[in-house]
């Protein structure tokens, strides 16, 4: 499997959900500092039919969705909280949910029933769990195709031949998180991963997780690019507040192959695995005509240019490009060889 989307929620605001979103429904999806797992922020979700957000990626059989959940309060029936939805061209293939008695239960598009798909295990109310779900889509699932586990405890394995398709595509290309809970109550989510069914690396479970977001702390090996402040000799110092601030402070160049590194901090405890890195930056064309930019990762002494990026003219957006394994050893990565990584950004053309 490979890791397609991760998000920690720890360097932007409530304003900036939709660059990295596809689609956020309503005003109760915010990103808040005052609960959270770990990090300076999570999202929460408040009561409202309309209150959803939306990751759009591409068509896989094969997911895995991860991520710390809470919940201030149990919700008033079965189908009122949905933890996470996979979804195929806007139609629910199929879903987890949270039972009013605070079981876990995986269902056929928004509410069929599936034979062995309601846990024994009971969520308690504001209390962080990790909760993982792992599903391949079609209308006779294989053994053990399907599974939920919470705290890297397996709690859901659906019956083998159970049907977890509802369209006529055996693939999903969204996944969907939505509370609809009752009263005043909110739903958190933070340290979320998606990896899909291809590839050979992460494929399996992550296990509880931390999504960690590293700032610029220094100029790295190449500093091509103009401060706002009309010099080179600091730029790091544009690029690295704990929320980003757009306009307030930026780099800038017009030069094709011009390229700016950057240091970084280091990781702030020594972790047990790093499943990926992702590259994130936030991107804006200011004249017209085409324009194109990669994220560069330099582990070494190497630059490594990710995706071909086309901004948006006059308004930010997110790009991010994602690393499995470290692309200059071609093996997972250490804590020793991420924390001595340069990253940045290049004009491409």
């Amino acid at each position: 499997m490979v890791c397609r989307f991760m998000d920690g929620f720890d360097y932007y605001a409530t304003a900036e959900l939709a660059r990295k979103w596809t689609n956020v429904g309503g005003a109760q999806a915010t990103v808040q500092g005052s609960v959270v797992r770990t990090g300076d922020a999570a999202l929460r979700m408040q009561l409202s039919s309309s209150g959803v957000i939306d990751k759009t990626i591409d068509a896989q059989a094969t997911w895995i969705f991860g991520a710390g959940i809470r919940v201030s309060a149990l919700p008033s029936n079965n189908t009122a909280t949905v933890i996470a939805q996979w979804r195929d061209s806007g139609t629910v293939q199929c879903g987890l949910i949270l039972n009013s008695n605070g079981t876990l239960r995986v269902v056929r598009s928004t509410s069929t029933d599936v034979t062995d798909g309601t846990s024994s295990f009971v969520l308690s109310a504001d209390t962080w769990l990790y909760i993982e779900w792992k599903v391949t889509i079609a209308n006779s699932i294989g053994a053990g195709t399907c599974e939920v586990r919470v705290n890297g405890t397996t709690i859901i394995t659906v019956a083998t031949g159970q049907d977890l398709q509802a369209t006529g595509n055996s693939t999903a290309d969204e996944l969907r998180i939505v509370n609809v809970l009752s009263g005043a109550a909110f739903m958190y989510v933070d340290d979320l991963y998606l990896f899909d069914g291809t590839g050979s690396e992460n494929i399996d479970f992550a296990g509880d997780s931390k999504i960690v977001s590293l700032r610029p702390d220094g100029n790295g090996a190449t500093s091509n690019f103009t401060g706002s402040d009309a010099d080179s000799v600091d730029n790091h110092l544009h690029v690295d507040e704990t929320t980003v601030d757009d306009d307030t402070s930026f780099v800038e160049s017009n030069t094709v192959a011009h390229i700016d590194l950057y240091t970084f901090g280091d990781l702030p405890e020594s972790p047990t695995a790093i499943h990926a890195v992702g590259v994130n930056s936030q991107l804006k064309k200011t004249d017209a005509g085409s324009r194109t930019m990669r994220n560069v990762t330099r582990p070494v002494a190497t630059n490594f240019f990710g995706s071909s990026l086309s901004p948006s003219n006059g308004s930010y957006e997110n790009f991010a490009e994602i690393y499995d394994l470290n692309p200059e050893t071609s093996a997972a990565w250490t804590e020793a060889l991420l924390n001595a990584s340069e990253f940045g950004v290049n004009i491409e053309a």
